[in-house]
């Protein structure tokens, strides 16, 4: 995937916007050029970030959001740098909310999701990077994954 500076949109590589079953999904980049060194594996952290872009856009999908939207922040959060990933979509109830990391769990049918996605994600942040994962979500309003990696101090 190419990240495109100018027009803060993410395009996969045929050029197209992500898109869901309603068209096209807005996605927003909010990344200042001066962040600290974090020390990772870049195709796990690829890995983790394509989940969370792709569990996004299934449930605005599944939910015919109007004008579905991810913005996608990085910031300097004292010893960390923090990032997030936010959605408009449909938001999770918090029974599932205090589940999404499990493994196996899935609110998806039969055949369509494995329930490993965030477990394995959870997994390549806390213990392969020492990192911290979060989510917060609103029935109605949205949900939002905060993934936090610690700074290499080699600034």
């Amino acid at each position: 995937m190419g990240i495109d500076d100018r027009s803060k949109k993410l395009r996969p590589r045929t050029g197209r916007e992500v898109s869901d079953k309603t068209g096209v999904i807005d996605v927003v980049l909010d990344c200042p050029q001066n962040l600290p060194q974090v020390f990772i594996c870049v195709m796990e952290i690829e890995q983790v970030l394509l989940n969370l872009l792709k569990n996004a856009a299934q449930a605005m999908g599944d939910s015919e959001i109007a004008a579905p939207r991810i913005v996608i922040r990085a910031m300097h959060d004292g010893n960390m740098v923090r990032l997030e990933i936010e959605d408009n979509g449909p938001g999770m109830p918090e029974k599932v909310r205090r589940r999404v990391f499990e493994p196996f769990f899935t609110t998806k049918p039969i055949g369509v999701g494995t329930g490993l996605g965030l477990s394995v994600s959870y997994g390549i942040v806390v213990e392969a990077h020492k990192g911290e994962m979060f989510v917060d979500s609103k029935e109605g309003v949205g949900t939002t994954f905060i993934i936090r990696l610690p700074v290499t101090g080699d600034d």
